[in-house]
């Protein structure tokens, strides 16, 4: 991976990172406000907070490397050129 698409990739995945440490606090109190309605799952259930944070995750760093991947590709001289 090059320094440009590792550089374009965190800088994704920042915000999905803080995302998911102030989601996953709010989901599990709101688990437990919901705990009536929920059948055949604890409120705590783990394997679906870590399912569902790797699925995330996995969606935000390839939303990001596709794109970066591709620009690191480009000539700057080319696209600086194809600026309006």
């Amino acid at each position: 991976m090059s320094d440009i698409t590792r550089l374009l990739v965190t800088g994704a995945l920042a915000p999905v990172t803080i995302g998911l440490a102030v989601g996953l606090p709010s989901a599990l109190v709101a688990s437990r406000l919901a705990q009536g309605i929920l059948f055949g799952i604890a409120p705590s259930d783990p394997m679906t907070f870590a399912t569902v944070s790797a699925l995330l995750l996995l969606t935000a760093t390839m939303a990001a490397a596709i794109p970066a991947r591709r620009a690191s590709g480009t000539d700057p001289m080319v696209a600086l050129r194809e600026e309006p």
